[in-house]
C-alpha cells in the first residue's frame, strides 16, 4: 500500500455467541469459529511482512441498532471504529472483545 505508512490490514468482525438468540447462535457459530481462527492464523504467518489481520468479536448492542432490549448496555459506534483504528495502526493484539 504505497500511501498507507501502516502497511496492509485486515480486521474481521464477529458477533459474541452470548448476545445473540438462540436460534441465532446456532446457524452462526459454526460459520464464526472456522474463520477467527483464520484470521489469527493469518496475522502469526503474515505479521513478518508488514500485515496485520485481527479480530474483533463485539459482546454489546451497538447504539442506534434496531432490536436492542429495553436496559441492554451499548456502545457508541464512534467508540468501536476508534478501537479500530487503534489496532490497525497500533498492529495488536490480533484479538479484541468489546464488551459494554
Amino acid at each position: 500500500m504505497p500511501n498507507c505508512p501502516f502497511g496492509a490490514g485486515f480486521l474481521r468482525l464477529d458477533a459474541v455467541e452470548r448476545v445473540a438468540s438462540p436460534t441465532l447462535r446456532g446457524r452462526y457459530a459454526w460459520r464464526a469459529r472456522p474463520l477467527r481462527k483464520w484470521a489469527l492464523t493469518l496475522n502469526g504467518a503474515l505479521a513478518g511482512r508488514g500485515i496485520y489481520a485481527g479480530h474483533v468479536a463485539i459482546g454489546t448492542w451497538i447504539a442506534g441498532t434496531p432490536g436492542a432490549p429495553e436496559g441492554a448496555l451499548l456502545t457508541e459506534p464512534d467508540d468501536i471504529a476508534r478501537l479500530y483504528w487503534d489496532l490497525y495502526t497500533g498492529r495488536e493484539p490480533a484479538e479484541h472483545l468489546i464488551s459494554a
